[in-house]
């Protein structure tokens, strides 16, 4: 999507504009005859009325929530079934019924509160000392404040959290721009924001190397949770889930075993 608008200060101003690229604070433009202008963010308005913040979210929104809470349960039911082809090279498990951790193994981790009225979650990108947690207090409303300092004080996060988020089943509220909250963190919950159609390609099939019937079983499966309580797995679709002759097939019955959310009575 090509975003049209143009320079309203600075040396470009009143220029007409396309945007190329945005990192930072600046900004990348080109016209209608290939001039490329450079400059601060703020120095530029989309013809949507867009500057700074906002024109970053018109770049890159942040994602149409259909329902997080659902997302990680079929996230959680997925990476059983991953870890019993592949064993354990991330997390996305549930510690209790209503926390969801999420580690990927490759630097970025943190956990995510679900109750009645919405979620929180308080994330961590490692390299990056952005307190990001402290941020968000600062601005969210009283009881999502009380709930992310109860997140970000948890053994997990180690004392630093790089971004927070919060929202309900349609939003998601964050300090900054969307695209900013990736790079800080959020980026480990992308698999949780997908629609289900795009999930099954980008994830259950290309992450995860799960058949397309199976991820109509997580699916299936997934769609039968019920916000803030355990889903039963029957020992049908656990054996479908988790292949039997799995040389990982323990450790992902370790896992559910150890779950907050999931349930079969087979496994204990």
């Amino acid at each position: 999507m090509k975003i049209r608008g143009r320079w309203i200060r600075g040396e470009f101003a009143e220029r007409e504009a396309y945007v190329v690229n945005v990192s930072g604070d600046h900004i990348v433009t080109i016209d209608g005859q290939g001039r490329r202008m450079c400059g601060q963010i703020t120095d530029f308005m989309s013809d949507a009325g867009n500057a700074g913040m906002q024109l970053e979210d018109e770049l890159q929104p942040a994602p149409r929530v259909f329902d997080l809470e659902y997302g990680a349960v079929r996230e959680s039911i997925a990476h059983l079934s991953g870890v019993s082809l592949h064993g354990a090279g991330e997390t996305r498990c549930w510690d209790s019924a209503l926390d969801y951790v999420v580690d990927d193994g490759e630097g970025r981790w943190g956990i995510v509160g679900f109750s009645l009225h919405g979620w929180t979650a308080v994330l961590s990108r490692r390299g990056y000392d952005d307190d990001g947690l402290a941020r968000a207090v600062a601005m969210a409303p009283g009881d999502v404040c009380a709930e992310l300092t109860r997140l970000g004080g948890c053994a997990l996060m180690e004392g630093r959290a790089t971004v927070a988020l919060w929202g309900g089943r349609d939003d998601v509220w964050r300090v900054d721009s969307w695209s900013r909250a990736r790079e800080s963190g959020a980026s480990v919950l992308d698999a949780e924001f997908l629609p289900d159609a795009q999930w099954v390609n980008d994830i259950g099939v290309g992450h995860y190397g799960l058949s397309r019937d199976k991820c109509d079983v997580v699916i299936r499966l997934a769609r039968t949770f019920v916000p803030g309580r355990p889903l039963e797995l029957t020992s049908e679709a656990l054996d479908v889930l988790v292949d039997p002759t799995s040389p990982y097939q323990d450790e992902a019955r370790r896992r559910l075993a150890g779950s907050g959310r999931l349930r079969c009575n087979d496994v204990t």
